[in-house]
């Protein structure tokens, strides 16, 4: 029987007599297999399996993961980029790029971002401006879009307020920016002329022309069957009795001129005063220019008289006091002592009044003086029964103070 002895270790791994796929490490009287990164050993302990590092979860990506034959690459979902160590995922800044116009806002988010958009403008990156005169959130009168905003005016007669949008309307009166030549109503965007008790406005509406006027009087015995009395206060025009009394007239004979034949000229009537005799008022009626005579209105007055009564409020009048004049016009002309040649006459009278009293005043200081020193000369002479001066006459007239 032989025995044999095996003294040396075969490799089998450098002889390829062994079975592995991939690696082989010889080992005392035998070997083993192995696997590159990316596989493990099958159950035969000889083949290599490709390892499915996303599967298992031994992957180091942070998001995505994709396996490959021996490993496996990390992926980023959208709105993010891979690392430089290519496994982490960071956000991506969308606003970096600055994709908003027009003064927006950028709020960054996951894969997205949104715009937040400046006053006057709108769309995703605030590119489209809006047009504000088409909305309700203005109260221009005239709305004009500018771009990212509008500019409001106002129509004639209003002036643009603080907001920059509401009009507020312009008292023309109070500023001076009327045309009136007397009164001025302010109204909404505008005014009117008016002009005072007597006057008329003309067709251009700001001027107005004086009218024709008459004087009447008459004497008010009833008001709606009451007797009337005259007291103190209806004599002051500005007491309310007065202003209430004129009223009440005044109502009256407007409704009786115009149902008479000067209706077409007639322009109203003035109560001016009243004074005692029942009531005896005096009041103009006012006409057109050139249109009506004194006799025009006395008749159309008596058209009207109902008896002795006129008006809705039933007034009777005592009809023998009824009578109509004509206003003198004041005098016009200047005053005698601004007319040129009278001031002449008299600075030159006033002149020679200033010279004759300074002669005289002269005249009378002289005579005044001579007539002092005459009197102190007699009085200083001696008298009869002294003895003659030791000296001539010279001499004498001298020391009495007597002319030579």
């Amino acid at each position: 029987m032989k025995i044999a002895f095996c003294a040396l270790n075969v490799d089998e791994c450098s002889r390829d007599l062994h079975d592995c796929s991939d690696d082989c490490t010889n080992t005392d009287g035998s070997y083993t297999c192995g696997c590159p990164t990316g596989y493990q050993l099958g159950s035969d302990e000889r083949t290599c399996e490709e390892v499915d590092e996303c599967a298992a979860d031994i992957d180091e990506c942070s998001h995505d993961c994709t396996n490959t034959d021996g490993s496996y690459t990390c992926g980023c979902p959208d709105g993010y980029e891979l690392g430089s160590d290519e496994k982490t995922c960071n956000d991506i800044d969308e606003c970096a790029s600055a994709p908003c116009q027009n003064g927006g806002e950028c709020q960054d988010g996951v894969n997205q971002y949104t715009c937040s958009c400046a006053s006057g403008w709108d769309g995703t990156h605030c590119e489209e401006d809006i047009d504000e005169c088409t909305l309700d959130s203005n109260s221009c009168h005239v709305c004009e879009n500018t771009m990212g905003s509008f500019v409001c005016s106002c129509r004639d007669g209003y002036v643009v307020g603080d907001d920059g949008m509401s009009c507020i309307d312009v008292n023309e009166c109070d500023v001076e920016q009327d045309e009136c030549s007397h009164d001025c109503t302010n109204t909404d965007g505008s005014y009117t002329c008016g002009c005072p008790t007597g006057y008329i406005l003309n067709s251009d509406e700001r001027t107005c022309d004086e009218l024709m006027k008459k004087g009447c009087e008459l004497s008010i015995d009833q008001i709606g069957g009451v007797k009337q009395v005259f007291t103190s206060a209806l004599s002051d025009t500005q007491s309310s009795e007065f202003r209430s009394f004129s009223s009440r007239m005044e109502f009256a004979l407007d409704e009786s001129f115009m149902s008479s034949s000067i209706s077409p000229m007639y322009q109203g009537c003035q109560v001016i005063s009243c004074r005692a005799g029942s009531i005896i008022v005096n009041f103009e009626v006012y006409l057109l220019q050139d249109s009506a005579t004194v006799e025009n209105v006395t008749n159309a007055f008596l058209e009207v008289l109902n008896g002795s009564t006129f008006g809705s409020s039933q007034i009777t009048i005592v009809p023998s006091t009824w009578r109509v004049y004509e206003i003198a016009e004041a005098d016009s002309s200047p005053p005698w002592y601004t007319v040129p040649l009278y001031v002449a006459l008299v600075v030159v009278g006033c002149a020679v009044v200033v010279t004759a009293a300074v002669v005289a005043t002269v005249y009378w200081c002289g005579k005044h003086d001579r007539h002092r020193r005459k009197q102190r000369a007699v009085e200083a002479a001696p008298h009869a029964d002294s003895p003659p001066p030791p000296y001539g006459d010279h001499e004498r007239k001298t020391a009495w103070n007597v002319d030579a």
